[in-house]
């Protein structure tokens, strides 16, 4: 009787159905959905231009800021590229503070003058062609001064122990030195010796040395230019590396480091103290072949030698290597030690240029430099040197 009912009741009310009951429907999809993904895409590209247009950026370039920012250590301001080293200074640059000649050599004072052979040959990182002081006041400048005879610069900031002996190979031929100083820094978080087993470093592209049954092999030969390829900053940077709004956002929390950073290095999986170990040994067979004077001159990192009592194990494993191989070593260790025991952290920190109230050390100062080319020079003459 109820069923009866009801369906009277529904016939009354609205279209006829057969049966007791309405047959459902299928919930129909709003196809307002669409509207959401929309509205985002055109507020962000809104964002975007408006990001542009306040910072002076081209409305449609697609470079990838990351890329231009990091390639190269761009942060230096004279580097180009080179296919054998990843980069090196440009040539006869001048700009009052930081001065090159031929094949991008630091030159020991604001002039630029031709490059002399049979001289003593200084290759190295940014602690060799000094970083944050003028041209006269690095070690190889001093160490001129206090010779008497040509010393040539041919540091580039950033370089890893492979770059070096790499540098200083492919220099030989061309200006014959009679000594060839070798400066590997020294640092716990990423010396030289760190740096060697990177194929890219802060975002360069760098040549790098694997080894096979003994044997070193070079790898990224030629040296590729940063690009910004997924591969290099990974697929999120290497697409939003392209947009204003996504740089001006990692600015404004703060993640700038990060963001431009934050894959910069790639490790190799290689023995950084193998590695070192076989290219000594090469690079002393060659010049022993040549006849040239073989330096090798450790340099340390001021935080190093506050936080340690001992020389890093893997300075005692190359001490092993120059050892058994005859390589003559300048470890700048016990002097800066002495110096430190004897002028307290305050005086020792004079040898550095200083960072963030005192607190951060960054290059070698004018003294440590100094102190530096007098260690040195009392190696080469065979006379002693203070450390103060």
């Amino acid at each position: 009787m109820f069923n009866s009912f009801l369906g009277e009741v529904l016939r009354a009310s609205g279209p006829r159905y057969e049966g007791t009951m309405p047959p459902t429907r299928p919930p129909r999809l709003s196809r307002n959905w669409l509207l959401v993904p929309v509205s985002v895409l055109a507020a962000l590209v809104f964002l975007e231009v408006a990001v542009r247009l306040a910072r002076g950026f081209p409305l449609l370039s697609m470079e990838n800021r990351i890329a231009r920012r990091i390639a190269l250590l761009a942060v230096h301001r004279v580097n180009s590229h080179d296919p054998l080293l990843g980069w090196v200074y440009r040539e006869h640059h001048a700009d009052g503070v930081f001065t090159t000649g031929e094949l991008g050599l630091r030159m020991n004072g604001p002039v630029d003058r031709p490059l002399s052979t049979g001289a003593v040959l200084a290759c190295g990182d940014s602690f060799t062609v000094g970083e944050e002081v003028s041209d006269q006041f690095t070690w190889p400048a001093r160490l001129e001064a206090l010779l008497g005879k040509p010393v040539l610069n041919a540091g580039v900031g950033g370089f890893g122990a492979d770059q070096i002996v790499l540098r200083a190979e492919s220099l030989i031929p061309r200006l014959a030195p009679r000594t060839l100083i070798v400066s590997f820094l020294v640092d716990e978080s990423l010396g030289d010796l760190g740096r060697a087993v990177l194929s890219t470093f802060a975002g360069a592209n760098k040549p790098y040395f694997l080894v096979s049954e003994g044997q070193l092999v070079l790898r990224n030969n030629p040296v590729p230019l940063f690009s910004g390829r997924p591969g290099e900053l990974g697929v999120l940077r290497s697409v939003l590396g392209r947009s204003a709004l996504a740089d001006w956002t990692a600015e404004t929390v703060g993640a700038t480091s990060w963001w431009h950073f934050g894959r910069g290095n790639t490790p190799t999986g290689a023995d950084p103290a193998q590695v070192a170990d076989l290219l000594l040994r090469r690079l002393k067979e060659r010049t022993d072949r040549e006849g040239i004077e073989l330096v090798l001159l450790l340099q340390y990192s001021g935080g190093e030698v506050i936080r340690r009592d001992r020389e890093p194990e893997i300075v005692r494993q190359l001490q092993t290597t120059t050892a058994s191989a005859g390589i003559a070593t300048v470890d700048t260790w016990d002097a800066w030690k002495q110096h430190l025991a004897e002028q307290g952290e305050t005086g020792f920190r004079e040898l550095y240029v200083m960072h963030e109230g005192e607190r951060v050390f960054g290059h070698l100062s004018q003294k440590g430099n100094e102190l530096t080319a007098r260690l040195l020079a009392g190696h080469l003459k065979q006379e002693p040197v203070a450390a103060h």
